[in-house]
């Protein structure tokens, strides 16, 4: 899953790709250049010695590579069964530069930086991967090479899930039509409609409370959460609602939106027929945080919201005698509820399903097209002697075979996972594929089987949704939770808005990032910043609404909003 930034729109940069698909013309230097190195790549010879694609050993004398790498150093890579097993599969050994996770994207810069480059870079996910910038910054200067011609070549998994899935492709091509990275594809069925509600079920029914469907049904919750000390240790120590500035969907005005208007709360942007809308400026947006104020006036909203880390919340959650919080916006419950390792507090949480507010409106977001696919995880570079054989050497990782052998899930066949012997059921109910099994602790690959999100794969709906779950959610199963959220998704999923209203990944070209990231930066600071005023009062929704929508003009909105709607025409409109 994925961790996610905080309240603003950078996400739109952070975890976009780059604009235009394969083929577009080229009109100006940067992708001239990026061109010419790509016809410098596709003339470059395999080694003598090479097998096929798809076809093991690579090759038949043994080959060192160079990889750049984000690891946990506790567990070293040299030791891990991924590596050891590959490089027999194979017969390429690979050299390993290991750099822990705080400070890697500084290490990497360094490392470009310097010439000295590895044969190749993998960042793999959340924060760490290649961004649209960086894509762009190092194919135009030659360090990384462009790979269509390779993918063409080379690859048969990546290649395959390219033709069945034209928009993947699209998705990972820059502006110059070159695909600079390969991207990491987990159709996560879940994390599509994250913009979740959790509350504490424990004290509704303590309280002998239904379950929320409308706006004033949930104020009226609160209320009681408030005024009837629902967790029992006699203290007025409750938190009806609370929020926090960062992680997975903690935001306030998030899920509590969607009973106004639709919102996104990563890029506060959606598509109404080809039309970038910006929701923050929205006769309904106001009315959702006029419903905000409310509840803070009503101090039914933690003051903390608007200044706490969500990892704050998880551990004011689950210090003391008893759970504090009664409902907090989440993509998930064990983000602060702990999980069944550390307490059973996490089965007192459920979802909250869309609330309707005062007009009957009520949606979910939809965040299908950026989920799907995440783009920057693995570059090969400019120092790679036989980009061919490297081309092969990932492109296993993206086959069925390739992907349980290195999923975190997986590893050894009937060591870390076995298939389903039929008696077991996938989260549809339907016959189990596969089946996680216990590692024991003496194993000599405890901790450290499997490479995981490092390197792509291709993990499917059906593939996802194939692994045998406990029937019950609220098992002491690893399961449990991931069960929690399929189950409620499915409802969500019934009132959500169609993709079409999902922004899909955009970047704007290079020679403009620089005033988009600026016009940017000022826009999400401002809109921080007044929203947190609106909802606690210190602006006026009546008085001050109009002056809001003339101080992001004043910053830029106009503009920044023609230049994402052009990046948007760019890559999209056919």
């Amino acid at each position: 899953m994925r961790k996610l930034i905080s309240f603003m729109l950078v996400f739109v940069l952070t975890f976009m790709v780059i604009l235009t698909g394969c083929g577009q013309t080229q009109t100006n230097n940067q992708a001239s250049t990026s061109t010419q190195t790509g016809s410098s790549e596709a003339s470059a010879e395999p080694a003598a010695d090479a097998s096929a694609p798809g076809k093991f050993p690579l090759v038949q004398e043994k080959t060192t590579i160079k990889v750049l790498i984000s690891w946990d150093q506790t567990y070293p890579i040299e030791k891990n069964w991924n590596t050891e097993d590959y490089e027999k599969k194979t017969n390429v050994h690979v050299e390993w530069q290991t750099v822990p996770q705080d400070g890697w994207l500084e290490k990497r810069a360094l490392v470009f930086a310097s010439g000295d480059l590895p044969d190749v870079v993998v960042s793999g996910a959340d924060t760490l991967n290649f961004k649209p910038s960086d894509e762009m910054k190092y194919g135009s200067q030659g360090l990384i090479l462009p790979l269509n011609n390779l993918i063409d070549k080379d690859s048969i998994y990546l290649k395959k899930i390219f033709a069945d899935n034209p928009l993947y492709k699209s998705i990972a091509t820059s502006p110059d039509g070159n695909i600079y990275t390969l991207p990491d594809f987990n159709v996560c069925y879940h994390c599509d409609y994250s913009q979740k509600m959790w509350i504490n079920t424990a004290w509704l029914k303590k309280l002998n409370l239904q379950m929320p469907t409308t706006t004033d049904e949930f104020e009226q919750v609160l209320k009681a959460f408030k005024d009837n000390d629902p967790n029992g240790n006699g203290k007025a120590d409750e938190k009806p609602l609370t929020a926090a500035i960062d992680g997975w969907h903690w935001y306030l005005d998030g899920f509590l939106m969607n009973a106004f208007t639709y919102t996104d709360d990563e890029t506060r942007m959606h598509m109404e027929n080809g039309k970038i809308i910006f929701e923050p400026t929205l006769d309904a947006y106001k009315e959702g945080l006029q419903y905000l104020n409310k509840l803070y006036k009503e101090k039914l909203i933690d003051p903390a919201s608007f200044t706490q880390s969500w990892t704050a919340a998880e551990k004011l959650n689950e210090a003391g005698d008893a759970e504090v919080i009664g409902a907090i916006p989440a993509g998930a419950s064990f983000m602060f509820a702990g999980n069944y390792t550390v307490s059973p507090r996490w089965k007192n949480y459920e979802p909250v399903l869309p609330l309707a507010g005062p007009g009957g409106f009520k949606t979910a977001t939809n965040y299908t097209l950026r989920r799907d696919v995440t783009t920057g995880f693995f570059a090969i570079t400019k120092a790679a002697k036989d980009p061919d054989m490297i081309m092969k050497w990932v492109d296993w990782m993206y086959s069925d075979e390739g992907t349980i052998w290195h999923d975190e899930a997986g590893g050894r066949e009937d060591v870390d996972w076995r298939k389903s012997d039929g008696t077991e059921t996938d989260f549809n109910g339907n016959p189990a594929q596969y089946v996680r099994l216990t590692l024991a602790a003496d194993d000599t690959y405890y901790k450290n089987t499997v490479w995981g999100q490092k390197f792509p794969s291709f993990r499917s709906k059906a593939f996802r949704e194939s692994w045998a779950v406990p029937k019950q959610w609220n098992m002491d199963d690893p399961m449990g939770g991931e069960v929690q959220l399929f189950q409620a998704t499915k409802e969500y999923e019934k009132v959500a808005a169609p993709i079409d209203y999902c922004l899909p990944p955009i970047v704007v070209d290079t020679d403009k990032i620089s005033e988009y990231n600026r016009l940017q930066t000022a826009i999400n600071d401002y809109l921080k910043e007044a929203t947190t005023k609106f909802i606690i009062g210190n602006m006026n929704l009546d008085t001050d609404w109009d002056k809001f929508k003339t101080q992001l003009d004043n910053i830029g909105l106009q503009k920044y909003m023609q230049m994402t709607q052009e990046a948007y025409d760019f890559k999209y409109k056919k």
